[in-house]
């Protein structure tokens, strides 16, 4: 997610991949629990970085990506849906592991 994440972010903002990124997988340094954290949420700041770009002036130039170009609207919006996509892969695989995702449970 977080590899993904930076890969389509980054041409909103134009910042450079983070080093060692080969394919979907993380850097190799990566290893442990808190690494995989941070690395995550730096992606997801740079997703905030990447939305605050957008301005009525620029929300449909064509940027490239991936081979071809999108609008930077459609490549942010692109962002928004495959990241929950993922959050939907994640809530079927917790009910089936008998947890009940943190946003299905009853308000305290």
């Amino acid at each position: 997610m977080a590899t993904d994440n930076f890969a389509i972010w980054s041409p909103l903002t134009g910042e450079a991949l983070p080093a060692g990124i080969v394919g979907v997988d993380g850097p190799e340094n990566i290893k442990t629990k808190a690494d995989i954290l941070d690395f995550l949420k730096q992606s997801f700041a740079l997703g905030h970085r990447a939305i605050a770009t957008l301005t009525e002036k620029n929300a449909t130039e064509k940027i490239p990506f991936r081979g071809s170009s999108l609008a930077r609207l459609d490549l942010a919006f692109y962002a928004l849906t495959h990241a929950n996509e993922h959050y939907g892969q994640m809530v079927i695989y917790l009910r089936m592991c008998g947890v009940i995702p943190p946003a299905s449970r009853p308000a305290k």
